[in-house]
């Protein structure tokens, strides 16, 4: 199954700049790190900037996920804030770091989605709630008719050594005080 970018060029083209060949990234997207032969992203070379010229400056290879979100969330364009967020390995870091640095701004679901890299992240996203975090849901209508759902941050607390181990003893603890309930 060859699925192709909406926009830019694919690996199989001849690519525009040394910087951007496979081998210089070696294969891997300049966004989130995710690599092609891993993870099964398609690589893609958009222009960093609307109406930027093809120099190599504002070239670089990125997954078509990554791209994809650029279009929702112009914010995502700075590949440093990016590779920051993704360098933390839990995905409770990277969710909560994402919300801050909006911060108090909505953030695209889409977004989120992305930086989570996991299916469940919506439930990730809500285990925050178990730090202290008080996170809000909304939803707004796009052109078009369609209704797309953001995420904003009211109140964040500072991180424990090991977030997700300390949502995951919550859980545990959560689960005796109920059984012990009944």
């Amino acid at each position: 199954m060859d699925r192709k970018p909406k926009r830019g060029h694919h690996l199989k083209w001849v690519w525009p700049c040394r910087a951007c060949r496979p081998r210089r990234i070696q294969g891997r997207c300049g966004m989130c790190g995710r690599s092609a032969e891993k993870h099964g992203v398609v690589l893609a070379v958009p222009r960093q900037r609307e109406g930027s010229s093809n120099l190599p400056e504002n070239l670089r290879a990125i997954c078509t996920e990554c791209d994809a979100a650029m279009e929702v969330c112009p914010e995502l364009r700075e590949p440093a804030w990016m590779h920051a967020v993704m360098a933390h390995r839990s995905v409770h870091v990277r969710l909560g770091e994402t919300l801050k640095a909006f911060q108090g701004q909505p953030v695209p679901a889409a977004t989120l989605k992305l930086i989570a890299d996991q299916d469940g992240w919506k439930s990730r996203l809500r285990e925050l709630r178990y730090l202290g975090w008080d996170i809000e849901s909304l939803n707004r209508k796009l052109a078009g008719g369609r209704v797309s759902s953001f995420y904003r941050l009211n109140k964040s607390k500072p991180w424990p050594p090991d977030p997700t181990g300390t949502i995951r003893q919550y859980e545990r603890d959560r689960a005796q005080r109920n059984k012990s309930a009944k």
